[in-house]
């Protein structure tokens, strides 16, 4: 196998103690050896991280994933990314959480574009779509058998985006529950 970067992704949960937690996901790499850090506005910090370790993928890829819990404070007052370091990469990648001064800008009225692994999907308002594959932050839209599509304060995704991620998964079965649209 030739080397093959990871595909990075974070994702964002609300714990129930009202914490956060950032979760950086690297998936589908090759070779095995992988470093994921986490900074804080710029910095790399290092903060109590809970990981994975290295997990090797049906198709001789590797995955892992690291997540680090943080105050609803901590949150608004800073922002968060992963870095990941792979020797595929030209350079680490960096993949931003969408909390602090984003989140607050989007319930101003600012859309900031959603990015998975450098491909942009489009504008987007604070939320989460979690697929099989796919996890990023964004009131409902269910893909039975396989995934969830959940979206908080009026995620801006055009319909076409919603098409394509229906004909993605089919023959799942789709229900859409959210008068947002």
């Amino acid at each position: 196998l030739t080397a093959v970067p990871p595909k990075v992704l974070i994702s964002h949960r609300d714990a129930p103690d009202s914490s956060i937690n950032l979760s950086c996901h690297a998936r589908s790499s090759y070779p095995r050896p992988i470093h994921i850090s986490w900074m804080r506005d710029g910095k790399d910090i290092l903060a109590e991280k809970d990981s994975s370790g290295i997990l090797p993928n049906a198709d001789s890829t590797y995955y892992t994933q690291s997540s680090l819990e943080i105050s609803l404070q901590e949150e608004d007052r800073h922002r968060y990314a992963c870095q990941v370091e792979h020797s595929s990469l030209s350079e680490p990648e960096r993949i931003w959480s969408k909390g602090g001064v984003n989140r607050r800008s989007w319930r101003r009225g600012s859309h900031s574009p959603l990015t998975i692994s450098g491909i942009e999907l489009g504008p987007v308002a604070e939320g989460s779509i979690s697929l099989p594959i796919i996890s990023v932050n964004s009131s409902s839209l269910d893909i039975v058998g396989g995934g969830r599509i959940t979206m908080r304060e009026g995620l801006l995704c055009s319909p076409a985006l919603i098409l394509i991620l229906c004909l993605c998964f089919r023959p799942m079965e789709t229900q859409l529950r959210s008068g947002n649209w």
